[in-house]
């Protein structure tokens, strides 16, 4: 039997989604899921809820895989363990979806078209030729495929990203764009307009003048490449947008020169970085900034028009997500007297003493790392 608990009805109503849930079943193994005869991407979720009775997971849907004719139906999701059946569910499809995910694959199409034309390679910088359903880098000696769904893969080995989304260690990143971000989209657009999505994560729509990139297929990926080397010429795109993407690269000076670089003169950059956010995400965790560090990343060739905090970056959230975190990161036994604490009792207690009590020194490890004030490294040079 397969339960979708992020889909309480079982109705699909983006072109992109993610199921969530897991299949009763005894025995461990390989799980595949197929969505009207797609094999969905599948990553192995740990549910401890379930003991031995059933296997989590993260299934990633596109519609746009899907011949037109399937839409109009409930569509069968079937479930096998090492090759053997284990559940079956009818998903429903949303009114007037059918027409969304056409105009997406059609888009899809479009942007595949505009990368073929775009594309460099990272080293030789040469341009690519689409030969047999593949690109080609003839002076690199290198060639990618162009299948007919899914990204184009110019991950650089180097960098040691597979794409795959069976790698990700984390959950889905599935954010939408914030009203501030929309509102400068709909200002910037013009004909043969071309944004770039700097770590787009998973998007649910389609944008047809919006380059999702990634170093994760998702469904909705269109390229797959590290920011470390963007497989593009200078002066490029009309606009980049990076949203809560650069505290997550080890080396984020290299990657915003990358982006000042492929942004066209007058180009607009939308940059969001955290400042008091908790350890978080997936590579890793590297870099939050000030408001200073952030206008010195990219440098001189970007005129700042506004810095400010958005809606979705008030200092409240912060203030939520570090008490969330810290109570969570208590054993349960000390959870309660921490969670009767007012805002009052936190301010005026005296960490001296308060050290003492289990909501301070019982706090986990992986809480203390997520939420220090500080953390200090003591090191050895190599011989």
């Amino acid at each position: 039997m397969i339960h979708l608990d992020s889909h309480p009805t079982a109705e699909l109503s983006t072109p992109y989604d993610v199921f969530e849930g897991w299949v009763a079943h005894t025995c461990a193994g390989t799980l595949d899921l197929r969505l009207a005869g797609v094999p969905l991407a599948v990553s192995n979720v740990a549910r401890p809820d379930l003991g031995q009775g059933g296997i989590g997971f993260r299934a990633y849907v596109d519609l746009t895989k899907l011949d037109a004719k399937a839409l109009v139906a409930p569509l069968p999701l079937i479930a096998e363990v090492n090759g053997d059946p284990a559940g079956a569910l009818e998903v429903m499809v949303a009114h007037g979806l059918t027409e969304t995910v056409g105009a997406a694959r059609s888009a899809k199409l479009r942007k595949r078209d505009w990368l073929v034309r775009h594309l460099r390679h990272w080293q030789s910088g040469e341009a690519g030729l689409a030969e047999d359903k593949a690109l080609v880098f003839p002076q690199a000696g290198f060639s990618t495929p162009l299948p007919p769904f899914g990204a184009v893969n110019l991950l650089d080995p180097a960098y040691g990203f597979s794409g795959s989304l069976a790698d990700k260690a984390d959950g889905v990143s599935d954010h939408p764009y914030p009203n501030l971000l929309e509102t400068q989209l709909d200002a910037a657009r013009h004909e043969n307009f071309m944004a770039l999505d700097f770590g787009a994560g998973f998007k649910r729509i389609e944008r047809p003048d919006v380059i999702y990139m990634e170093i994760f297929d998702y469904p909705s990926t269109d390229l797959l490449t590290v920011g470390q080397a963007l497989p593009f010429a200078d002066n490029t795109f009309d606009m980049v947008l990076t949203l809560a993407v650069l505290e997550h690269v080890d080396d984020p000076f290299t990657c915003a020169t990358e982006i000042v670089r492929v942004l066209k003169p007058g180009g607009l950059l939308f940059s969001g970085i955290p400042f008091m956010q908790p350890e978080h995400g997936y590579p890793d965790h590297y870099f939050n900034m000030t408001r200073s560090g952030h206008r010195r990343l990219y440098g001189p060739k970007i005129e700042v028009i506004e810095h400010l905090v958005d809606d979705h970056q008030h200092p409240f959230r912060s203030l939520q997500w570090i008490l969330r975190s810290y109570l969570q990161g208590l054993p349960e036994e000390a959870r309660p007297e921490f969670a009767e604490m007012s805002v009052r009792d936190i301010l005026t207690s005296r960490y001296w003493k308060a050290r003492q009590q289990p909501f301070v020194k019982d706090l986990s490890e992986t809480a203390q790392f997520e939420l220090a004030s500080a953390t200090t490294l003591i090191g050895r040079k190599r011989g």
